[in-house]
């Protein structure tokens, strides 16, 4: 349990995309996404950030606070980009969201997920010595980890999570679509909209376990 237990986290509220009263689709402009961006990352730096450092189980969260800052600035950055850029740096925050749901579920999907860095350490030194990259250009593997998984944390997606993936996949990779009628593609708004639902819901999914133990609430996305 952290020092901090007791301290009341803030909490973002995320908009659902349902045409309620209070949905007013001028809450994601360019603008006003920016300015939910900041937001959220003056909060992550200014409460998660120290915060997490202060856990008991600081080596294992501050990674992901830090992670979760470097998706917020990349979203951020990509705002006023290409499209492409956008999709990517929304479709990023939509699989880590779905990632913490699996990772923190208790105590042995977590020592799972440590073990799957020594997997992928080893995978891609075996592909690049595959592709004949010299020895010398290779990254040092990481020191020997004594529970290695023979497979990875199975990551879900419910429907509407899974239609968001494959509409950022028309975007991100060369499509029918993309190349020949790229007017048809869904403008800005869809992804702003997405983008901030996920990152907000990132940063109260990982406000809870900063301000309170690991296995609070696991389950629950909100």
């Amino acid at each position: 349990m952290s020092r901090l237990g007791r301290r009341r986290p803030f909490v973002l509220r995320y908009y659902s995309f349902a045409m309620t009263p209070e949905f007013d689709m001028a809450d994601f402009s360019a603008q006003r996404t920016a300015e939910k961006i900041r937001e959220i990352r003056a909060h992550i730096r200014e409460e998660l950030v120290p915060g997490a450092h202060e856990h008991t189980e600081s080596a294992f969260l501050v990674p992901f606070v830090e992670y979760l800052d470097s998706r917020a600035e990349r979203f951020e950055e990509s705002i006023e980009g290409p499209e492409d850029h956008l999709a990517l740096a929304t479709r990023s925050l939509l699989e880590f969201l779905s990632l913490l749901n699996q990772v923190f579920k208790n105590a042995s999907t977590r020592a799972h997920f440590v073990g799957e860095m020594y997997v992928d350490a080893k995978e891609i030194q075996q592909r690049l010595e595959k592709m004949g990259v010299p020895g010398h250009m290779l990254q040092q593997e990481p020191p020997e980890w004594d529970a290695i998984p023979d497979r990875r944390l199975l990551m879900t997606k419910d429907k509407y999570d899974d239609y968001f993936f494959k509409l950022s996949s028309k975007l991100i990779h060369p499509s029918a679509l993309s190349i020949l009628a790229p007017q048809s593609l869904p403008g800005p708004f869809v992804f702003y909209f997405f983008g901030c639902n996920y990152l907000g819901r990132s940063y109260n999914f990982l406000s809870q376990r900063v301000f309170s133990d690991l296995d609070v609430g696991s389950g629950s996305l909100s």
